[in-house]
C-alpha cells in the first residue's frame, strides 16, 4: 500500500510544504520517497509499524508559531488530515 504525509503550517503556501509517498508492506513502512521538496524535512519513516506513523500525524502544533501540522492524504475523505481522533486513547 502507497499512502501520502506531509508537513504543513499556517503561513507557507500549499506549493511550499513538502510531501513524502510511503510504501507499507505487512504493517511497516518499507520505502519512502520525496515526490514535491518543500520548507521542512520529513523525518525517515522507514522500519516504523503503521501505529507510530499514525501517532506521528498526531502532532499538534496549536499554539505555537507557526502552527505545524504533520498529515496524511485521506483517500477516502480526498483531503489531508491528521487523524488524530483515529488513535486509540492512551
Amino acid at each position: 500500500m502507497k499512502v501520502k504525509i506531509r508537513i504543513s503550517d499556517t503561513v507557507l503556501e500549499d506549493w511550499d510544504w513538502p510531501i513524502d509517498e510511503l510504501t507499507i508492506e505487512d504493517g511497516i513502512v518499507v520505502g519512502q520517497k520525496s515526490v514535491h521538496e518543500g520548507a521542512y524535512a520529513i523525518t525517515d519513516c522507514v522500519g516504523w509499524p503503521v501505529e507510530r506513523l499514525l501517532k506521528w500525524t498526531h502532532y499538534d502544533g496549536t499554539g505555537e508559531h507557526p502552527e505545524i501540522f504533520q498529515e496524511m492524504w485521506d483517500r477516502k475523505k480526498s483531503k489531508w488530515d491528521t487523524f488524530v481522533k483515529e488513535l486509540p486513547d492512551e
